[in-house]
């Protein structure tokens, strides 16, 4: 059982229906007892511009969370930013972004968050999260990237996940779906 409550918002560039990867990280955070909000923003294949009043609902839905979580395919790479950048000069909440093109990307992607996940996250986000909430060096995760400095540091991946009968099934029951 952890201390307190934390709050994660999860925001993904697809329709509600489509993005089973953070709505299986829904799960496996609210199995830990982690509070989880969805945002699905549909975004077109490279759009740049997003509606700033869109960008303040997205500001004003993750105020209160303790972690922003960001999915990120490269057709989407370029909405997604803007959307990291509001959020980052609104709120002082780390950002995770994760993804095939934060893990093949990192670099790219640290410009516009915190710290990426590389890899599966499943086992990555939980670990974040409780090192988060114990002030632990989150650092010393596996599957995590970040900068210290302007220098990216890489670490080591958790091991791919090889019984998928072991992942949970997606969360379609959140509450907090936008």
């Amino acid at each position: 059982m952890h201390n307190a409550m934390k709050k994660v918002t999860l925001i993904s560039p697809n329709v509600p229906g489509w993005d089973f990867g953070v709505r299986i990280l829904s799960s496996v955070l609210k199995k830990e007892n982690y509070e989880v909000r969805l945002l699905f923003i549909p975004l077109s294949v490279g759009q740049r511009v997003i509606d700033s009043n869109n960008l303040k609902q997205i500001v004003d839905l993750s105020a209160d969370s303790d972690l922003i979580g960001m999915s990120v395919m490269t057709n989407f790479f370029s909405g997604m930013c803007v959307i990291a950048q509001k959020l980052k000069n609104s709120l002082n909440i780390p950002i995770i972004r994760g993804g095939i093109h934060p893990t093949v990307r990192p670099d790219e992607c640290l410009n516009y968050a915190d710290i990426v996940c590389l890899g599966e996250g499943e086992t990555t986000l939980v670990d974040l999260m409780k090192n988060l909430e114990t002030s632990y060096d989150f650092r010393n995760s596996l599957g995590l990237g970040y900068k210290i400095n302007s220098k990216v540091v890489i670490n080591n991946q958790n091991p791919l996940i090889d019984n998928l009968d072991l992942l949970l099934f997606p969360d379609y029951m959140c509450k907090d779906d936008y």
